[in-house]
């Protein structure tokens, strides 16, 4: 089965233009805009990514996080893998969409440099000093975030597909716009706005 990762939306918003392909076909549909972390429900997220190479051990963290009166914050920490500093702000007192936006900024800057997405370690605590659980706030947080599989596959279909056995909703393949690049043409993403049941009788 599919696991549940509070990272997965970070890979959504690496595509900010898509075009939706018919696989079975082969025929491709007319060009779509793949959501952005700012197009979906607001609510708080952390990653952490860690550069190794060159002589360097770097991590960067980044989270994103509900101030009182509803507004939102970015905070992130930089450093040595393992000798975490201060957390600094990067936003604060912002709307839902400003925040977002710049939580994804530092998301690509990173990526962008070679930094990669991994587990948040336990001696790092998140800004207000409490400890990170994933797999508590992936439980807490299942019917808002996307399934990530633990390996690479295949796509599911736009319709009619199934995951270890359980049916899922009708869909949408998400593929970068043919611009050249090693991610080449073929459908990255499959993406519903209808939940995927969890009835483990169906299983």
């Amino acid at each position: 089965a599919a696991a549940l990762r509070p990272h997965a939306l970070e890979r959504l918003h690496d595509l900010p233009r898509a075009v939706s392909t018919n696989r079975a076909s082969g025929e491709r549909a007319p060009a779509v805009n793949a959501p952005s972390l700012a197009d979906l429900s607001p609510r708080p997220l952390h990653s952490y990514f860690e550069y190794v190479g060159g002589g360097s051990s770097k991590f960067y963290a980044v989270s994103l996080e509900e101030e009182e009166g509803g507004t939102w914050r970015v905070r992130f920490n930089f450093g040595r893998i393992g000798f975490p500093r201060t957390w600094d702000a990067r936003v604060v007192g912002a709307t839902w969409v400003k925040a977002a936006s710049t939580y994804i900024g530092l998301i690509n800057e990173k990526t962008g440099k070679g930094y990669e997405l991994k587990p948040w370690p336990a001696n790092l605590k998140l800004p207000d000093g409490t400890t990170f659980d994933e797999d508590a706030f992936a439980v807490a947080d299942k019917h808002d975030v996307l399934f990530r599989a633990s390996r690479r596959g295949t796509l599911p279909p736009a319709t009619g597909g199934t995951i270890a056995g359980v049916p899922l909703p009708d869909g949408i393949l998400y593929a970068p716009l043919p611009e050249g690049g090693s991610r080449g043409e073929d459908p990255l993403i499959w993406a519903s706005e209808q939940p995927v049941p969890t009835n483990r009788a169906q299983r």
